[in-house]
């Protein structure tokens, strides 16, 4: 064997024995495993700890934007905590709020996919984090944006501006921070005021800052807010207010706005009725809309309503208030039966005829009518005028006294002239305005008037700056009146509404007196989801025939415990110049068809 030969021999033996004892040595190891390396965490820009000198100076106000980094020399950080403590000179701190989390962690792609920095083995360190944070906190992660967020509760509230990039639709923006700033309001009650701040980063390892960045600064007192009604920011007295909205009553309107000039951004208000203890919830909206419910008792009277406001620094304004009265109608309370006011329009004759009715005429034979309905003892009649002796003027009645009647039977049944005598009868607008609030809450309207409505009624065919025409607001028609129209003689019903002829003893047998008896005839043509429940019968058969003259408006099923509002029946023609009979199926139909 040569020197050479031997040479490798004795390296392949020494190799294979260290090999053996390094394989020997690494199988039973003996030495401690690398401990977790805590994360540091320094806050980005730290604050002067400025005196209240500066503060006067500088009008600084409680509120402070800090950001802060982290980072972990074995891994990387996954998250933030942060709190702080708030006192006043010379008093030692309390215990701290509880440590608030912000994830931070990153999200792309699909909405279930997390992207954690590092090795994806890591997620499991991310759910294990989650975890710990309990069942109070884990429905309250927030995506926003790039980021993950959850919220734990606090002491004193704080914000953060819009974040465009939120995925949450309709997360309050209030409870959203990012992972490494957040502007915080802090809560100053004292002249002075001096607040702790701590922030400290977790690692993957859910190892924890044991030496968190801590900023210390004061605040003065916050500045204080005022809240002022606006000028037209009331419901006028003796407004109806029922005990739900509904399609047409949003219900009381009050309107208010704060006066600090300077302190728009994040002003908030509050609203009550009647005490100090039931306050609605917070909002930024400057009105509020008051139902029957709000009131303490639900009952017609005087009532007070109560707004208070809310800066961004959480100093509340003195309370605002102001006293309302209003009418709480009995028609919209559970079980109420129904009632009728029956509202005669016509006119006083000393000398009755055809085509002259009397005031008590009327009386008699309409509650004669209610009476044959079985409506005996729900009903009241109001006259608008007597002219007869002793001379007593009723007039419209007000929006309180409508309010006791779950629907209205109103009667202008009579020719009322342009001018002269017996035009004072006319609908005044302002009238018409308590009719239509009535309207608004849940009142119906059966009408029975003359054919030349547009005499009896002011604005009825002409937009107003204050009201809209009648024909198109209440009874959604537009009146035409056709040029011959002296051929009248009665009504085709439709809809299951009974034909209504002319009653001969009531006025004339042709057409064209019956026409001077009840006044110039109009035909209808229904607006929106109207329909017609009468068509012109003409004597002679011109083209006028068949054309709409009754009108029926049904408001849709309201949703409990909303009452439905805005029925209308509109006639077209006064039926006191029909036979009885007629006059009972027709008023039959009419209640069933506006649910009364």
């Amino acid at each position: 064997m040569t020197t050479k030969s031997l040479f490798r021999g004795l390296l392949s033996a020494a190799f294979v024995a260290g090999s053996a004892l390094l394989m020997w040595t690494c199988k039973y190891p003996s030495g401690p495993l690398n401990a977790n390396a805590t994360p540091h965490t320094r806050l980005a820009n730290v604050p002067a700890n400025d005196t209240i000198a500066k503060y006067i100076e500088n009008a600084t106000f409680p509120e402070l934007s800090l950001y802060w980094v982290g980072d972990d020399p074995d891994g990387y950080v996954i998250a933030f905590q942060y709190r702080w403590s708030t006192t006043r000179p010379g008093v030692p701190y309390p215990a701290p709020d509880p440590w608030t989390t912000a994830l931070n962690i990153t999200k792309s792609g699909w909405d279930n996919v997390i992207v954690v920095k590092g090795n994806p083995s890591s997620l499991f360190n991310v759910y294990n984090f989650l975890a710990t944070l309990g069942p109070a906190d884990t429905g309250l992660i927030r995506i926003i944006g790039d980021s993950l967020a959850t919220e734990r509760s606090f002491l004193v509230p704080y914000k953060t501006g819009f974040v465009s990039t939120d995925s949450v639709a309709g997360a309050p923006q209030l409870l959203l921070q990012t992972p490494t700033s957040g502007t915080f309001i802090f809560d100053s009650p004292a002249d002075s005021n001096v607040h702790r701040f701590e922030v400290r980063a977790v690692d993957n390892s859910n190892g924890i800052d044991p030496a968190p960045a801590t900023v210390t600064f004061w605040t003065l007192v916050s500045p204080g807010s005022l809240v002022s009604f606006d000028p037209a920011g009331f419901p006028a007295n003796g407004s109806l207010c029922i005990r739900a909205i509904t399609d047409r009553w949003p219900g009381l309107r009050f309107a208010y706005h704060s006066l600090d000039a300077n302190n728009q951004f994040g002003f908030q208000f509050q609203w009550s009725v009647d005490d100090t203890i039931h306050w609605s919830d917070w909002s930024e909206d400057g009105e509020a809309f008051v139902t029957a419910s709000d009131l303490k008792p639900i009952q017609s009277g005087a009532h007070v309503f109560y707004v208070r406001g809310r800066n961004r620094w959480g100093v509340l304004s003195p309370d605002s208030t102001h006293t309302f009265v209003v009418s709480v109608p009995p028609f919209d309370a559970p079980g109420y039966p129904q009632r009728t006011l029956i509202l005669n329009d016509d006119r006083y004759y000393t000398s009755p005829g055809r085509g002259l009715p009397t005031l008590g005429g009327i009386d008699s034979l309409y509650s004669e009518v209610m009476d044959s309905l079985g409506r005996t003892g729900r009903f009241d009649i109001w006259r608008i005028v007597r002219t007869t002796s002793p001379s007593v003027t009723y007039g419209w009645p007000s929006r309180d006294t409508l309010g006791y009647y779950s629907s209205v039977l109103f009667l202008m049944e009579d020719k009322i002239p342009p001018i002269g005598a017996g035009s004072q009868h006319k609908f005044s607008v302002t009238d018409q305005g308590h009719f239509e609030e009535y309207l608004n809450v849940g009142g119906k309207l059966i009408f029975c008037g003359a054919p030349y409505i547009t005499i009896g009624i002011a604005n009825y065919t002409t937009a107003s700056p204050t009201a809209p025409p009648w024909s198109e607001y209440i009874f959604h028609l537009i009146p035409i009146q056709p040029s011959p129209g002296l051929d009248f003689n009665g009504v085709t019903g439709v809809a299951g509404y009974p034909d209504v002829p002319l009653d001969t003893t009531m006025v004339g047998a042709d057409s064209v007196t019956a026409d001077v008896n009840i006044g110039s005839i109009y035909v209808s043509v229904p607006l929106g989801f109207a329909t017609y429940i009468s068509a012109y019968r003409s004597r002679y058969h011109t083209p006028l025939q068949g054309l709409p003259v009754g009108i029926r408006l049904l408001a849709p099923a309201p949703v409990p415990p909303a009452r439905q509002t805005f029925s209308v029946v509109h006639f077209g023609m006064p039926l006191c110049y029909s036979p009885k009979t007629v006059i009972i199926q027709s008023l039959r139909k009419a209640f069933a068809d506006i649910n009364e």
